[in-house]
């Protein structure tokens, strides 16, 4: 599963790349089960959905744990992320119990184009490690290209 992260990393940019077009937020998210399977994906859908909640990974998290009748990610789920998921994302994620978070553009680079959840970070930076999950930060050239879309795009609604 680890030995195609950039294939999946530009899917993922594609993905939030899409989403912006189509009037939703820069983000996007894919969970994959122990043997690569994608079992839930996701784009932020805030604005058209009215839902603060409705964020990629919590659409990506709905839609896995269906798949699975389950509330809990089978063993050796994968949650891979276009950015750095908020806190409301990452506890989510800890009750469905991940084991695994890859991600690829930062909390700064969704803070340099106006999203406001920096401060929320700041104050969970203790927690996720305490807690036994391993964060992993994927670079790549192109991590800031749904940040760039969505800046640019004339239809946008700042959230």
């Amino acid at each position: 599963m680890m030995e195609n992260l950039i294939e999946t990393a530009d899917q993922l940019i594609d993905m939030a790349v899409k989403n912006v077009q189509n009037g939703g937020g820069p983000f996007s998210c894919l969970i994959l089960d122990a043997s690569g399977k994608v079992i839930g994906s996701g784009c932020n859908r805030v604005v058209e959905h009215c839902d603060p909640t409705a964020h990629a990974e919590i659409l990506a998290l709905r839609q896995a744990c269906q798949e699975t009748k389950s509330f809990r990610l089978p063993q050796g789920s994968l949650v891979f992320s276009s950015c750095e998921p908020c806190p409301m994302c990452r506890a989510a994620l800890l009750w469905a119990g991940v084991s695994t978070l890859l991600y690829i553009a930062t909390r700064d680079d969704a803070d340099h184009v106006g999203f406001d959840d920096k401060m929320f970070h700041e104050a969970w930076d203790q927690w996720p490690h305490a807690m036994g999950v391993e964060v992993v930060h994927i670079h790549h050239p192109n991590a800031d290209k749904p940040f760039r879309q969505w800046q640019d795009h004339p239809e946008k609604i700042p959230y």
